[in-house]
């Protein structure tokens, strides 16, 4: 029985060792076949590649290329700067043929040339100011964007494919436009966004109109087959609908949009309606009197005047995006008379006044202060 208990015991003992033993024991090689890591795709490789490699500074000669010289200086780049040396191809797709392939009054095939085909290596590319310390993928949305022609790209698993930019069909619903009001400012701001075009740049806005508010609106653009001709555009469908709008609020004024494509135009005004440019335009003139403010201290109040004009001229500036506004008035001393005679808009008559107001007032409480201190 004591043997027994004794060989259980070293049982137990050893077993735990034995199991240690086992687990340190290599596994065996399977012929030295290793599982290799998940290998990235093609298309992720790309991608990476395009984030990753950066350009210092665009050349200059960029400002006007066509885009297969833009491709070549492109593939150049990445291969210098990509560490494995081995670059990023870049391709153009192949030109869509809209036109029947053969050509139903002769039967013979229709040319390239003919069809009206689109050489993607000739399409223009203006990037007229050069970009610097930009990523390749940085590069490619900017070449898209100063294209002459509409034009994409797609990241495949061989590079970087380059295609014409297919139209929006017609009987597709556009986005609508939708504003919360404000000033016309904020309003043209809005139609970039929305529309991607450039107002703001050559945008008129007189100063009395700044501030004007425009109310909230919405446009759903409608289809091109339904509207009258010239009018397809939905930006131009928003022109109409904002003067539609200043019929019944002629403060509004009204927005005028010069040029063929309404998207980069001429010019872009907002000229005020009538009734309420002449109402605006009228120019407000009021004497003071400059009794009990010495005479030595009148060109100083005339000064003062004329300082916090400039200065609420500025702010007004400041407020309504860096536009300068109009000069509000100007004083006049009369020391014969002793008046001070102010012109100009209502506002700064009214400030005039307050300031002529608070000068009188100091100068009774200094006449105050000294009576009292001699007695």
């Amino acid at each position: 029985m004591k043997t027994l208990k004794t060989f259980l015991t070293n049982i137990v003992l050893l077993l735990p060792l034995a199991l240690l033993a086992q687990s340190s024991v290599p596994a065996p090689d399977n012929g030295g076949i290793k599982t290799p890591p998940p290998a990235i795709s093609g298309r992720q490789a790309v991608m990476e590649k395009l984030d990753q490699i950066r350009i210092a500074e665009t050349p200059k000669a960029w400002k006007s290329m066509t885009l297969g010289e833009v491709v070549r200086l492109l593939s150049d780049e990445a291969r210098a700067r990509d560490p494995e040396k081995k670059g990023i191809n870049f391709l153009f797709a192949a030109p869509r043929v809209t036109a029947p392939a053969i050509a139903p009054n002769t039967g013979l095939q229709v040319s390239a040339a003919e069809t009206g085909a689109v050489d993607l290596s000739a399409v223009n590319i203006q990037i007229i100011q050069p970009l610097r310390d930009v990523r390749l993928v940085d590069m490619l949305d900017a070449i898209t964007k100063t294209a002459d022609r509409p034009i994409k790209y797609s990241v495949e698993d061989y590079g970087v494919v380059f295609d014409l930019k297919e139209a929006e069909p017609q009987g597709r619903e556009k986005a609508a436009f939708s504003f919360p009001g404000g000033t016309p400012r904020q309003f043209m701001a809005a139609v970039e966004k929305q529309f991607e075009v450039d107002w703001l740049s050559i945008a008129s806005i007189p100063t009395e109109m700044q501030q004007v508010q425009v109310p909230k609106l919405r446009l759903t653009p409608k289809p091109n087959g339904n509207v009258a001709p010239g009018m397809d555009s939905p930006v131009r469908q928003l022109v109409l609908l904002y003067n539609s709008l200043a019929e019944k609020s002629p403060q509004l004024g009204t927005l005028m949009v010069d040029g063929d494509d309404p998207r980069k135009p001429s010019a872009v005004m907002l000229v005020p309606n009538k009734a309420t440019s002449v109402a605006q335009a009228r120019m407000k003139t009021k004497a003071f009197p400059l009794r009990g403010i010495p005479e030595k201290d009148w060109a100083t109040l005339a000064d003062e005047i004329m300082q916090m004009g400039r200065e609420a001229t500025q702010y007004e500036a400041e407020m309504t995006g860096g536009l300068e506004a109009s000069r509000p008035g100007f004083v006049r001393v009369h020391q014969a008379a002793a008046l001070l005679v102010v012109t100009g808009s209502e506002s700064f008559v009214e400030m005039a006044e307050s300031v002529v107001a608070a000068f009188q007032a100091n100068q009774q409480a200094k006449e105050a202060k000294v009576s009292t201190e001699k007695k």
